[in-house]
């Protein structure tokens, strides 16, 4: 059997109600009634249940550690995406999908698009510049007021190039060898605790996460990166940010070399 919904064999089925049981206090209960959604960690675990349970129980850890069930609401844009990122999410067509609206390059100004726009959109979603009925309290027909038109961004918002000068206030210099890393470990013994990182590298860049110590039921111990590792320019511009421990617990900051010998400033 596939394993997806209508085409479950007995032992599917039994795993699935089993499944089910086990993550009851883990998942969203709308997410515990929807078996297209459990199903998709079975079949990423070949129906082991164990391993799904494993799965799902990490990555709703993750979920709650980087706040994406808020993440929405509490996302806050850059002020200068705000002001000069020449588009938005505006309306939603036929099919309920959101409809997003990129004023970038230029239009057909021969209008041959907004036929093709009205077959799928509803005009009383459309700015009247798209084929639509709407305009903006100005009366602009591009709903300028809502649909940024981008520009170009003034010079205080640009990112300027990393200097010795601007971080050569208490920093430790420390070399990470070629194919090495470094581990900095905290022991998180209050909850909502936030670790916040600052360095440069000289020269190069390197990769940088943070990870949190999960012990298993069986005594063994994984990891989990709530910070990916990923590779920092932090030879261009000074690296920093921070990261909230919703729970107590082990963390440990990884520094690891991408290319050749290279010093950072932490």
């Amino acid at each position: 059997m596939s394993g997806y919904v209508g085409d479950l064999s007995k032992d599917q089925q039994n795993t699935l109600n089993e499944f089910r049981k086990r993550v009851a206090k883990v998942i969203q209960p709308n997410d515990l009634k929807d078996d297209y959604y459990l199903l998709r960690w079975l079949r990423a675990r070949d129906f082991q249940i164990d391993e799904a349970e494993k799965m799902i129980r990490k990555s709703m850890i993750l979920r709650k550690e980087m706040q994406l069930d808020t993440l929405v609401k509490s996302y806050k844009m850059p002020e200068a995406i705000k002001k000069y990122y020449p588009g938005t999410f505006f309306g939603y067509d036929k099919c309920g999908s959101p409809i997003l609206i990129l004023r970038s390059g230029h239009f057909d100004r021969r209008g041959n698009y907004k036929n093709f726009l009205l077959d799928y959109i509803d005009s009383n979603q459309l700015p009247k510049a798209l084929g639509g009925e709407l305009v903006d309290e100005n009366g602009d027909h591009y709903c300028s007021t809502q649909i940024c038109s981008g520009g170009e961004i003034p010079r205080s918002y640009y990112l300027t190039e990393l200097s010795t000068e601007q971080v050569n206030d208490d920093f430790t210099s420390v070399t990470v060898n070629r194919r090495d890393c470094l581990k900095l470990k905290y022991d998180v013994i209050r909850p909502i605790t936030t670790i916040k990182w600052k360095f440069r590298t000289d020269k190069h860049n390197i990769a940088f996460g943070i990870y949190k110590e999960i012990s298993e039921d069986d005594g063994s111990t994984n990891q989990l990166f709530v910070v990916p590792l990923l590779r920092r320019d932090s030879n261009t511009f000074l690296e920093e940010g921070s990261y909230t421990c919703q729970e107590c617990g082990k963390c440990k900051s990884m520094l690891k070399t991408i290319y050749l010998l290279l010093a950072y400033d932490e």
